[in-house]
């Protein structure tokens, strides 16, 4: 794949981009051909609209325009299938799966799959579900996961693989206890093991702010990665505050520790990308690969990316992980300007690649990453953050610039406030909307 710059890196170019961009605010994506958008302002939005694109001479990007409650709304977590292109999943209840088939611009059919309190093994007696987490699909569709809380979040013990065919696995990060795949008469069936506690191994939770904070299956349907909101009791990562995510072998008791502590750190950082058999994580050493079935062997493609934060969206169109990388960087400091005219805030003349958005190359080491411009965000309105002057924007939203890689690779979609240029939302605060960027 390769990827086009849609603007330069010098800071000189940047604010001149800034000054394009702010000219073509006004340009309008609602959706193309049916596609669709994810944004995650407060709770995930389903975006669905069609209308004609226009793209800028001065290449800036296309708009979504936030107008309120979209044409699709669901609430709660969900995962786009990457077989259908108008079929997507999502949770109900906590613990209810359910299929969305498109079949408008404004409507769909929506039809319960399991619920896996009901259909699957090794729930207590008595659970009840709180909370769950994020909601991943293989890739083949085959297999979704997610993890359910008796409380909130950090409260979970419990991750869940269902199988269209072979029914649920589940792992209790508590007891350790492991529960094969399993389809009918579940709530008898006996686990097949438990987690070791020796070797390479992580897992164990305690309590309502000790447990899983998330989880993400890989695209095989083969592994999920788990973090921890507190510390790890059981294995080598025992006592370890946050001390990288355990890997779990979906209906094994095989168990790994990405270790993200020195000494013998394995460079596991959070904001991973999980593809059909490797693993990206943006180390403070640089961002690296890894093959998931040996993750305490890993390879950096990039020198440490001198940034304070950022998120990044790995797309598979190919049916592999040959795909770069693609994402945006975050939280400006007011130190970060790079030729601002005095008194002027650094988020309108960023340093080099704060706020920005980055093409990375995983299967090349060291080659040059690509820079598509910038996020335009007024960012995080707390201690040394530079703002816009009305202030910063929405947590994990424009304030991140948070965005994703559209599953054929093309563009990248984040939400931005355009630097509080898009007037307010009928809250009274700065409107968030999202913009696309072509990328090749």
């Amino acid at each position: 794949m390769h990827l086009e710059k849609s603007f330069t890196t010098e800071s000189q170019r940047h604010r001149e981009n800034l000054k394009a961009a702010k000219a073509h605010c006004d340009l309008r994506l609602m959706m193309m051909g049916g596609a669709m958008i994810k944004m995650k302002m407060g709770i995930l939005l389903l975006v669905l609209a069609t209308v004609t694109a226009v793209m800028a001479a001065a290449q800036g990007p296309l708009q979504v325009v936030n107008k309120g409650i979209p044409a699709i709304h669901v609430g709660g977590p969900f995962s786009f299938s990457r077989l259908t292109d108008t079929r997507f999943y999502h949770l109900k209840s906590q613990s209810q799966i359910w299929q969305g088939d498109i079949t408008s611009d404004t409507t769909f059919m929506d039809t319960e799959l399991v619920d896996l309190l009901a259909a699957c093994p090794g729930v207590p007696s008595g659970f009840t579900a709180i909370g769950n987490g994020i909601l991943t699909a293989s890739g083949n569709d085959q297999r979704l996961s997610t993890i359910i809380a008796p409380g909130n979040q950090g409260s979970a013990y419990l991750v869940f693989v269902w199988d269209k065919a072979l029914g649920c696995s589940v792992a209790n990060y508590q007891s350790g206890q492991v529960y094969g795949f399993c389809a009918s008469n579940c709530a008898s069936a006996p686990p097949i093991g438990t987690f070791s506690t020796t070797g390479n191994t992580c897992w164990g939770t305690n309590g309502t702010s000790n447990g899983i904070h998330d989880s993400v299956m890989d695209l095989s349907g083969t592994y999920v990665w788990v973090s921890v909101t507190g510390t790890w009791t059981q294995g080598a990562c025992a006592g370890y505050q946050t001390g990288g995510p355990s890997v779990w072998q979906i209906g094994t008791t095989g168990n790994q520790w990405c270790k993200n502590v020195n000494p013998g750190t394995f460079s596991c950082g959070a904001h991973q990308g999980l593809g059909y058999t490797h693993l990206l994580t943006p180390s403070s050493d640089g961002p690296n690969i890894r093959l998931l079935a040996n993750v305490a062997s890993f390879t950096p493609f990039y020198a440490p990316l001198p940034v304070h934060d950022a998120h990044f969206s790995w797309a598979h169109p190919a049916g592999d992980d040959t795909y770069p990388w693609v994402g945006a960087s975050d939280l400006a400091l007011t130190t970060d300007g790079s030729g601002c005219a005095s008194g002027v805030s650094a988020v309108y003349c960023p340093r080099y690649p704060v706020n920005m958005i980055l093409g990375l190359f995983p299967n090349a080491v060291n080659q040059t990453a690509v820079n598509f411009g910038h996020t335009f965000s007024c960012g995080q309105a707390a201690g040394s953050f530079a703002t816009c002057p009305l202030g910063g924007d929405s947590g994990f939203g424009a304030q991140e610039s948070i965005g994703y890689v559209s599953q054929t690779g093309k563009y990248f979609c984040f939400v931005s406030s355009m630097l509080g240029n898009l007037g307010n939302d009928n809250t009274g605060k700065p409107r968030s909307d999202a913009f696309c960027i072509g990328l090749q």
